[in-house]
């Protein structure tokens, strides 16, 4: 799970070559950190839980390594790209450039994180 993440954020790098596709740019951070965090919950021998929430996934991690609190922001940000660009209520949101590598940014931050505490290499 945690090898995995490296591929998701090639394919979200894909979304700033100038078609508009910020959405799912966004969508794939967030997917790319829960990889991260479930799989260092995994590594730490925690059993896999159906959870999506970053929150609730950053305070399981918590619990093994209080240093984890550093990706507080980044989880909160993350988070609303799952809800909102898998199931948008009315119309799609429009995610710009900006938010798509504010996005980005947030779950490299965890992936580095991530592969620190554990000591694996992407």
């Amino acid at each position: 799970m945690v090898q995995e993440s490296p591929r998701r954020l090639q394919v979200g790098e894909g979304g700033f070559g100038g078609r508009r596709i910020y959405g799912t740019t966004c969508f794939l951070t967030q997917q790319m950190a829960e990889k991260y965090l479930k799989g260092f919950l995994v590594f730490s021998g925690w059993k896999l839980a159906k959870i999506h929430d970053l929150v609730r996934l950053l305070n399981e991690c918590k619990k093994i390594s209080p240093a984890f609190e550093d990706l507080e922001d980044d989880c909160i940000l993350l988070n609303d790209y799952y809800i909102e660009t898998r199931y948008p209520l009315d119309m799609p949101v429009d995610y710009s450039k900006k938010e798509s590598r504010e996005a980005l940014t947030a779950a490299e931050r965890i992936g580095k994180f991530v592969l620190k505490q554990t000591g694996l290499k992407p």
